[in-house]
């Protein structure tokens, strides 16, 4: 499998939230839905963006054998 690139998981965060201050001009939305839908997006974009902070850390520790 491919390495996480943080600065895609950065981008998306970054959409996520933009589309989080776009919810109160969604006509098709109740008040209830934006906000079950801003609250999901919001914590998906905070998810994305610890990923992004976490990808390429090196790695603490030895592989050790017994």
């Amino acid at each position: 499998m491919a390495e996480i690139d943080p600065h895609t998981l950065r981008v998306v965060a970054n959409l996520l939230r933009s589309r989080v201050s776009w919810l109160h001009m969604d006509n098709r939305l109740d008040g209830l839905q934006r906000v079950g839908v801003e609250r999901c997006l919001k914590q998906l974009a905070a998810d994305l963006a610890v990923c992004a902070d976490h990808a390429r850390k090196p790695k603490t520790g030895r592989n050790r054998r017994a």
